[in-house]
């Protein structure tokens, strides 16, 4: 998850890609993965960086 965070940030990439680089094949399950381990989902992180 720490990967995904960094990825998140820089926003080069849509979070469909990150998900795809950390191996989750649906991003659906990526989101609720990450926002199981941190409290928001990976959109919503992105928003506030």
């Amino acid at each position: 998850m720490e990967r995904a965070k960094e990825l998140l940030k820089n926003k080069i990439l849509n979070v469909s890609e990150v998900a795809y680089q950390c191996g989750y094949k649906d991003v659906s399950h990526f989101s609720a993965a990450f926002k199981q381990f941190y409290g928001f989902t990976p959109v919503s992180f992105r928003q506030k960086q």
